[in-house]
């Protein structure tokens, strides 16, 4: 309110006009608080402050501070950043147990060299596959970038299937960090980019992202920012099939008994229908009984 009362004062300084600029403040202030009606808006746009040196036209000043409020949603989202990408949808599939235990190896073999899932340790699928709880670096203290990596077993629950498919293929090269790489969805991760040798070395494309044709709020896809610089070990595809396994695996292990329970929920819900149904049947043949002597005993 002190804000607009300024604003306005700047051009109405007669003290004979006070309680005329005083509604107006009043107006303008329930406009930016919605509380002025849609059909008032044109009126009020169109409102005039009466001053000392004239009549002042203040519909210019309230369609910028208008236009300015509208306009901040997109300059904040300009002001976001690389991280803000969009998250890719993966095909999880928990009933393609050949794709859990490729990542669950691709796991062992790359990510247990830092990460543990100590909460699988008695997961024989797991043990399976390699990721064994003797393995894991349980007891470790000292850390390359004295940042102790957390515990991957309930990841897929806190940060879903999509933000990890689209992390493992948002890294990229950058002198600056310590670990020689970057990520776009989280940006100064000290987690290096592991996966390096299967996918390859990406760098930023240079210059902003172009979106002439798209949409102003839609967000970019990683492969928008980046570009491969130096193929890796494995073709796109390849990569792609192998981040899917491991996805896969991470959500199998954030709940191994999801598909247990899924099964015995049908189970569950045919008793429940064929339980409803001998209930109807009794119901019937209660209230018919009940009818039934109510009948006799009016008729008696």
């Amino acid at each position: 309110m002190s804000v607009t009362k300024q604003l306005f004062s700047r051009h109405c300084e007669d003290p004979k006009r006070t309680k005329q600029s005083s509604i107006l403040i009043q107006q303008f202030s329930g406009l930016l608080r919605n509380k002025v009606p849609r059909n008032d808006k044109q009126r009020l746009l169109q409102n005039k402050v009466p001053c000392n040196d004239g009549v002042i036209k203040e519909s210019g000043l309230v369609r910028v501070i208008i236009i300015l409020l509208l306009m901040s949603p997109l300059i904040s989202f300009a002001a976001i950043g690389p991280a803000s990408i969009r998250l890719e949808r993966v095909p999880v599939n928990l009933h393609d147990i050949a794709s859990i235990k490729r990542g669950a190896k691709l796991f062992a073999t790359q990510c247990m060299v830092c990460h543990t899932a100590k909460y699988l340790r008695h997961n024989k699928l797991a043990q399976q596959a390699g990721v064994l709880y003797s393995k894991m670096p349980i007891g470790e203290r000292k850390w390359v970038y004295a940042t102790p990596p957390p515990d991957l077993t309930l990841i897929a629950s806190v940060r879903g299937p999509r933000w990890l498919y689209t992390y493992l293929h948002s890294f990229y090269q950058d002198p600056k960090s310590p670990t020689g790489s970057n990520n776009l969805l989280m940006p100064n991760t000290s987690m290096p980019n592991i996966l390096q040798g299967m996918q390859g070395t990406q760098e930023l494309v240079n210059g902003l992202y172009e979106q002439a044709s798209k949409p102003l709020l839609v967000k970019p896809h990683w492969y928008d920012r980046l570009k491969l610089v130096k193929s890796g070990t494995m073709t796109p595809e390849q990569f792609n099939q192998a981040t899917i396994d491991l996805v896969d695996f991470l959500d199998y292990a954030s709940d191994p008994h999801k598909l247990q329970r899924y099964h015995l929920g049908y189970w569950v819900l045919g008793f429940l229908i064929i339980l409803a149904i001998l209930l109807f049947f009794v119901y019937k043949e209660f209230w018919r009984d009940v009818n039934t002597k109510s009948h006799k005993d009016i008729t008696g």
